[in-house]
């Protein structure tokens, strides 16, 4: 006789309560397997840069996720940091000229060389006059630019 408080309007209580905490619960686990799908879009940049037209300049996207990347756009600037944001100052490349976007298997890399015509200046009188030199790249789904500082 300890079930006698459960009658039929209490097991309705007790069942939808049951109910709203199962429901919470998997709420919680989609926004958490959501938050990890987007902490798994890692992406780095590693650069080789020269003043030398001949040597040329080196750009590596690195794909650090277990998902391909696919990138819509992208290009080299120089800019300068405003309490603001960052003002762009001078474009340097532009990636999206010969190509409408292009995907990075996981765990993979895209090399560009910017060899003679391609080649950009990084001297200190270019750098004074013209900020930092950052890639930016946008990923496809995202609104913002991921930026990344080059010098």
């Amino acid at each position: 006789m300890q079930w006698r408080w459960l009658t039929e309007s209490n097991f309705n209580l007790v069942a939808t309560g049951v109910g709203i905490i199962v429901s919470i619960t998997v709420i919680i686990q989609a926004v958490a397997a959501g938050v990890t799908y987007l902490r798994t879009r890692r992406i780095a940049v590693e650069r080789m840069i020269t003043s030398h037209p001949e040597i040329g300049n080196t750009l590596t996207i690195v794909n650090l996720s277990d998902k391909p990347l696919m990138i819509s756009a992208w290009d080299i600037v120089w800019a300068r940091g405003r309490p603001w944001g960052r003002t762009v100052t001078m474009g340097a490349f532009d990636g999206n000229e010969d190509s409408v976007g292009f995907t990075i298997p996981p765990h993979e890399r895209k090399r560009f060389n910017f060899l003679h015509e391609h080649h950009f200046p990084t001297g200190r009188k270019t750098q004074r006059r013209n900020g930092r030199l950052y890639c930016r790249i946008w990923l496809a789904g995202d609104g913002k630019a991921r930026w990344f500082k080059l010098l």
